[in-house]
Parts: C-alpha cells; sequence; structure tokens
C-alpha cells in the first residue's frame, strides 16, 4: 500500500511538473515564434492524460514592419485546441506532433496597408521560425465560427463569416516550413464584403462552399454593388470611369484542384456562371484617360495566378451598356440578353512552346429583338483574333434609345434581316468585310435646338435618298451588300470598342456615299 500510494505520489508530482514544462514550451514557442508576431494570452491548460492543450484568449498581432507598428495583422481566437499531443515525442524526442489543432470563435482583422504592399519583408514570415522543439507535424486543422474585418473599425461590416477544415495534411516545420502536403480541404464561408475598384464598388457573397474531396466549388448569390452615384463616381475621380452594378446568381466549379491553389494555380474542369445581371454606366462629359488598354489575352496574362479551365460558361445573361453623350441632356442605352458564352480552354499562361488555340462562342438578344451569333478563335500567345459572326432579324427601331441619344439618328423603321461578318483582329488593325440584307430603312438625321432633339431636315433628306437606300435585299448584287473591314486600332480604347468599331466600319463601307457617315 505503501509503495502505491508512493508511486500515485510520484505520478502526479511527474504529472504536474510535465504539464508545466509543456506549458512553459508552448508559450516559449508563442514568444519566440517569429520577430514579426507578438502575441498575448490569458492562460494555458494542459492534460496529459487526454493528449491536449488549449490556450485561452490567444491574440496574435503580425508586424512585418518595425517602424510602422501600427500597421498589423490582429488574429484573436476565444479558445485555441490542440488535440492528439504525442507527449512521448515531446519529451523524449523534443518533436510536436499534433492531431488536431481548432482555432475557435476567431477574429480576424486585416490591415489594408499590409495587403496592398506585400513584399519580402511580410513573406519572411513563412521562412523561418524559431520554436523550442526539433520538428512541429499538425496533422488536421479547424478555424470555426470566424469573423474576419478589413481595417480597426468595427461600424464597418465584417469581410466575411465562416468555418475552414483542412484533414489528413501534414504541415512540418522546424526553423520553416519544411513541407505541406493537404489531403482534404472544407471551405464554409458567408457573407463575404470586399472593396473593388478603388473602393468605389464593393463585392459581396452570400455563400462560398470548397469541398476538395469532390473537387467543387459552389457561390450562391455574388453582387457587384456601386457606392457611388452613376454620375458622382465619374466626378470623384475627375475622368470617364465605368460605374457597374452586377449580380450573379450562382457560380459552380467541377474538378477543382484545391491544393493548387497553395501554389497560386487555379486549376479546374468547368467555371460555369448563371444568371448574370449587368449594368454599366459611363459618363462621356468628362475628359477620357488615354491609356493604353490591354487585349483579351492581356487580361488574362495579367492575372498572377496560374489560370487552367477547360470550359468557361455564361448562362442566361443580361448586359445593358448606358453611356451619358457629350453634348445631351439624356444617357442612352443598349441592352443585349439571354447571353451565352462558352470559351475552352482558359489558359492565361501558355508558354513559350504551347500552340495552344482558345475558341469563344457568344450568342445573345439585341434589345429583345435581333439575336446574333459569334464565334471568336485566336492563340492563346498572339493577340490574334478571327471572328465570324450574324446578325438576324434586328427591328432597327429597337436601337433608338442609343441611336437618338449617343448617335443623334432617328430610325423610323426597318429590319435588318441579316447581316454576316468575318475579321481578323490583331493589335494594329482589322481586315475583313460585312455582308448585309434589310428591309424598308428610313433614317431621320437629329440636332440640338435649346437642349431638345429636332429633325435636322437636309441631312435626313440626303440620309433617306442619297446615302441609305431604302432596300438592299438578295436580289441585290452580293457585292453592293458587302463592306470592307479596315480599321485601325486605337490602343487607348477597351477591346470591345475595337471590336464594334471594326463592324460599324465594315457597315458604312457597304454603302456608296457610306464616307459621308459621322464616325
Amino acid at each position: 500500500m505503501v509503495i502505491l500510494i508512493a508511486v500515485f505520489l510520484i505520478a502526479g508530482i511527474a504529472n504536474v511538473i510535465l504539464e508545466s514544462v509543456i506549458r512553459h514550451k508552448i508559450a516559449q514557442s508563442l514568444r519566440e515564434l517569429s520577430p514579426t508576431i507578438q502575441s498575448n494570452y490569458s492562460s494555458i491548460h494542459v492534460n496529459l492524460l487526454a493528449s491536449t492543450a488549449s490556450i485561452e484568449n490567444l491574440q496574435l498581432y503580425f508586424i512585418p514592419y518595425y517602424n510602422l507598428d501600427k500597421h498589423r495583422h490582429s488574429l484573436y481566437f476565444q479558445e485555441a485546441s490542440l488535440n492528439g499531443i504525442s507527449f512521448f515525442k515531446l519529451i523524449f524526442e523534443k518533436k510536436l506532433s499534433i492531431n488536431h489543432v481548432d482555432l475557435e470563435k476567431a477574429e480576424i482583422r486585416l490591415d489594408q496597408f499590409l495587403i496592398d504592399k506585400r513584399d519580402s519583408a511580410q513573406q519572411s514570415v513563412f521562412t523561418h521560425f524559431d520554436v523550442p522543439f526539433k520538428s512541429v507535424t499538425i496533422k488536421n486543422f479547424a478555424l470555426s465560427e470566424a469573423t474576419v474585418w478589413l481595417g480597426s473599425d468595427s461600424a464597418r461590416k465584417p469581410l466575411l463569416k465562416g468555418d475552414i477544415a483542412i484533414f489528413n495534411q501534414e504541415l512540418m516545420l522546424s526553423n520553416k516550413i519544411d513541407s505541406f502536403h493537404m489531403g482534404s480541404f472544407d471551405c464554409s464561408l458567408s457573407d463575404i464584403h470586399y472593396p473593388i475598384q478603388g473602393r468605389y464598388h464593393e463585392l459581396h457573397i452570400n455563400k462560398l462552399n470548397i469541398d476538395s474531396r469532390k473537387e467543387t466549388l459552389h457561390v450562391d448569390s455574388v453582387s457587384i454593388i456601386p457606392l457611388l452615384s452613376k454620375m458622382e463616381l465619374g466626378r470623384r475621380l475627375g475622368h470617364q470611369a465605368d460605374w457597374v452594378e452586377a449580380s450573379i446568381a450562382e457560380i459552380q466549379m467541377s474538378k477543382l484542384k484545391v491544393a493548387d491553389l497553395l501554389h497560386n494555380k487555379f486549376v479546374a474542369d468547368r467555371l460555369v456562371l448563371s444568371e448574370c445581371n449587368v449594368h454599366i454606366f459611363r459618363d462621356r462629359k468628362l475628359p477620357r484617360e488615354e491609356k493604353i488598354q490591354p487585349m483579351l489575352n492581356d487580361y488574362l496574362n495579367r492575372i498572377a495566378w496560374d489560370v487552367r479551365l477547360n470550359t468557361f460558361k455564361i448562362n442566361n445573361a443580361t448586359v445593358v451598356s448606358e453611356e451619358m453623350p457629350k453634348d445631351g441632356t439624356k444617357s442612352g442605352f443598349l441592352k443585349i440578353a439571354k447571353i451565352n458564352v462558352s470559351m475552352s480552354p482558359v489558359h492565361n499562361h501558355p508558354g513559350k512552346n504551347s500552340a495552344l488555340t482558345s475558341d469563344t462562342y457568344v450568342e445573345g438578344s439585341i434589345m429583345n429583338s435581333g439575336t446574333i451569333t459569334a464565334h471568336i478563335r485566336a492563340p492563346l500567345k498572339e493577340n490574334v483574333y478571327t471572328i465570324k459572326g450574324t446578325i438576324k432579324n434586328l427591328e432597327l427601331p429597337k436601337l433608338n434609345p442609343s441611336a437618338e441619344n449617343l448617335g443623334k439618328f432617328h430610325v423610323e423603321s426597318g429590319i435588318l434581316n441579316n447581316l454576316d461578318f468575318h475579321f481578323v483582329a490583331t493589335e494594329e488593325k482589322a481586315t475583313g468585310e460585312i455582308v448585309g440584307e434589310y428591309h424598308n430603312l428610313v433614317l431621320e438625321k437629329l440636332k440640338l435646338e435649346h437642349g431638345e432633339k429636332k429633325v435636322a431636315a437636309i441631312p435626313s433628306f440626303f440620309l433617306k435618298h442619297l446615302i441609305i437606300p431604302k432596300n438592299k435585299d438578295k436580289s441585290l448584287d452580293v457585292a453592293k451588300r458587302t463592306g470592307k473591314i479596315d480599321f485601325k486600332r486605337d490602343p487607348t480604347r477597351v477591346v470591345t470598342f475595337y471590336f464594334l468599331k471594326s463592324l460599324l466600319d465594315g457597315i458604312r463601307d457597304s454603302f456608296d456615299l457610306g464616307f459621308l457617315l459621322p464616325k
């Protein structure tokens, strides 16, 4: 009995001593983890029998610049639980092996200055650690009930809320991250808010779920919300800018390689955006920034991550492009609905030896009237776009909301039965041709008098009787219905403007006196 009591006393004392040693090691790890990280906590609990440890009210500060210490990322966890600790390895091999780390009820505050500045000083925290163990191994990780904020202002909306879990991983570090292998990853985020376009718009995501086992990503409802009025945005910036209001009902991604996200790679089979609505407004009264605009492939190349998609699709989208003219008081708009887009493949960094070619198919309804279909083929390494398409059965008076206010034309009547177009657009110019067929086309030229639009009699007479024939049907020789496209690109204009102007150049050329039409 005496021996048993002595054994229990020794075991109890040893347990207390070992728990104290382990608490000291954990505290030392937090203090000396990195020169850029400061830590605070209220208490540390260790249970040898349950193989657990917990840290209450853990606060971490990431301060990468000693002379800019007010700029910091702040991470608070109500409890950090370490489960399945191998105390045998810890005591006898000085190796910390943890089965599961759970960071509960997290509040994370990110500093905008540090996000914008990203440089080697911030990245160094991941290349060197000071830990009082030969190595640290973590198998499972979970971040639960987390709220992420951008900035220290509690009155602002949180950036996001949600849970993240990584299972069957192998994170190993000694004085640096030696290796990381991710088994499976689950992410469930909600109510995501993020400022975009100079913080004049806000991105809102209702729900985002990632499941690495199913290799899926699903987003329920995305919105781009303007924070200024249509006219105020341009006035605030002092130049023309796109005011954007948009929504996407659903985003689905299949065969997503989640592990590749850790290596700045976005690899998946299909990315599908469904039920999109986009409204774009621009005030042409303001000066235009004449900066170089990228071509389609250049937009992709500007993405720092490697993007590899077999297919990208947009289902049932509606786009409204609205503009305020330089010399008018009423805006004009063009609406294209029932838009479906399919692009395959999507590679933004194809490599020097890649000969991949991408095919994009587009269809839509112009002003709820005629239909447009187009096929764009382009090598991924070059800005050379072969564009073929057709516009059918377009009731031309439907274009008056744009024609009257932006082009100073009134379409009295007319139907575009068919317009075939094909051209090649490069970084320098577009060349090709259009072949059209229309009936009963009657246009009137408008002028502004005392702020009101009125018919300009003489220009309208020339339009009706000399410049634009009333009919061009199939009975007319094809040469009389054909227009050559030879349009020089203005690199300060966006690529959609370039393609549209190339098409209009061919239409203008199809008329004998088309050079008299305004450009």
